[in-house]
């Protein structure tokens, strides 16, 4: 388990999890992870959102939006 890591591996996981964090520009969503409660929150919220953009819908509701778009 982790608790048994050596400091080389410690060391090793500490520089990729930096390096990954450097492209933290290139994301839309940035979860921090300080309060687990908070950051599951923040996760649900970046679903529902995405479920929410107007292809997602339309995916799912096309039907519904063809109707609507009939007349334009």
């Amino acid at each position: 388990g982790r608790g048994q890591d050596s400091a080389d591996i410690i060391a090793r996981r500490v520089a990729a999890a930096l390096t990954e964090m450097r492209h933290v520009g290139e994301f839309e969503y940035v979860i921090i992870n300080n309060k687990l409660p908070e950051a599951i929150e923040d996760l649900q919220t970046v679903v529902r959102s995405v479920r929410l953009r107007y292809n997602s819908q339309l995916a799912r509701h096309r039907a519904l939006f063809s109707f609507i778009e009939q007349d334009t």
